[in-house]
C-alpha cells in the first residue's frame, strides 16, 4: 500500500504545484476501499483562514490501478 501510495503522489507532483491528490478508504467497508480524487488549484488561496481557493475535480473516486493510469495518461499528453 505505501509503495503504491507514493509512487501515486510522485506521478501527481509531476503534474505541477496546482495539482493535488485526495485519497482515503471508504468507510464502513474499510481497508483495501481507498480511492483517489485528482484535482487542480484553479483558484489561489487569499486568507488560508477563511477561505480554500476555487478547485476543479478531474475525475470520479477511482481506485489505485485505475487512478494511475489516469494520471500516466495525463502525464503521456
Amino acid at each position: 500500500m505505501a509503495n503504491t501510495l507514493n509512487r501515486i503522489l510522485n506521478k501527481v507532483s509531476k503534474l505541477g504545484p496546482d495539482y493535488h491528490c485526495m485519497h482515503q478508504e471508504i468507510h464502513p467497508t474499510g481497508a483495501g476501499t481507498r480511492r483517489y480524487i485528482l484535482y487542480k488549484i484553479i483558484e489561489p488561496i487569499n486568507n488560508p483562514k477563511t477561505d480554500f481557493g476555487k478547485q476543479e475535480f478531474l475525475n470520479r473516486p477511482l481506485p489505485a490501478l485505475e487512478f494511475e493510469n489516469f494520471i500516466d495518461k495525463l502525464l503521456n499528453d
